[in-house]
């Protein structure tokens, strides 16, 4: 008679326990990308990215100048910004109530929703024989790399993939949590959300270390900025998730010790009736 040899319940346990901090790490990143890509936190990040490609603080008061005597010679309206790299246009009114600082930003909000909504290529777009020659292993090239992962298309895409990222935790969950008691599901939960948790803290902190050593002029340690703001949100969710691991460890833990004090004095009731 044969045998079979069942693997060690313990051995799956811990199995299924890292596949599930891996798969919480993969929604966590998944899904802080999703957050950054959306309209909001997208398009505040494409103005700051236009404003230190384009130098607009220093070119604005020209820019404003230009505008202004295009109004005084023609009756169009809106009026397209001159010397810009992406084709906005500002009213007349705007134009004319505005002061410098509020050109500035009605030129970057209208370039940020542009580049947000249509990507990349609408650098330059105000001029169709232009043809844009940065290199990828640039600052530049890298920013711009990065930018293409902002937008509708990127978001619904890293949302897609953030919702797979959680069905695959949820069986996994059941797979591991099935077998415990209500306690221990709690405790192993949380032991894992806070493994996931600290494993994605340190992944945004190497990113960041990465990010800053690649800051080796003024424009780079700019654009590294802007890029370690939007990495603050990954860092954000990684800590709340280490957080809340840490919260459903000490409710199961508490349970546990709850449990064995309760079940201690009902046998010392039991034993003084007898």
């Amino acid at each position: 008679m044969t045998h079979r040899i069942e693997p060690p319940a313990e051995a799956n346990r811990w199995l299924l326990a890292a596949a599930l901090a891996v798969a919480i790490v993969a929604f966590l990143a998944f899904f802080s990308a999703a957050q950054v890509a959306s309209s909001g936190p997208g398009e505040r990040v494409m103005a700051r990215t236009i404003a230190d490609m384009t130098e607009i603080d220093n070119a604005i008061p020209d820019i404003q100048a230009s505008l202004r005597e295009a109004a005084d010679q023609s009756g169009v309206d809106p009026i397209p910004v001159p010397d810009f790299p992406i084709a906005v246009e500002v009213s007349r009114d705007t134009l004319l109530s505005a002061d410098t600082d509020e050109l500035r930003d009605e030129i970057l909000t209208r370039s940020a929703a542009r580049t947000y909504d249509d990507g990349v290529p609408v650098w330059d777009d105000t001029d169709p024989d232009a043809q844009q020659s940065i290199a990828r292993s640039s600052t530049a090239g890298g920013m711009q790399a990065a930018l293409g992962l902002v937008g509708p298309t990127p978001r619904v895409i890293f949302l897609a993939l953030a919702i797979i990222s959680t069905l695959g935790a949820a069986a996994l969950t059941f797979a591991l949590a099935a077998p415990m008691s209500a306690l221990r599901r709690l405790t192993a939960l949380g032991a894992v959300l806070t493994t996931a948790g600290m494993l994605a803290v340190l992944g945004a902190l190497l990113l960041r270390l990465i990010t800053r050593a690649a800051a080796d002029d003024p424009f780079a340690d700019s654009l590294a900025d802007i890029a370690l703001d939007a990495q603050n949100v990954g860092l954000r969710n990684a800590i709340t998730t280490s957080a809340l691991g840490l919260a459903f460890v000490a409710l199961g833990v508490g349970g546990g010790i709850l449990d064995e004090r309760r079940n201690s004095t009902d046998g010392l009731s039991f034993d003084r009736d007898i």
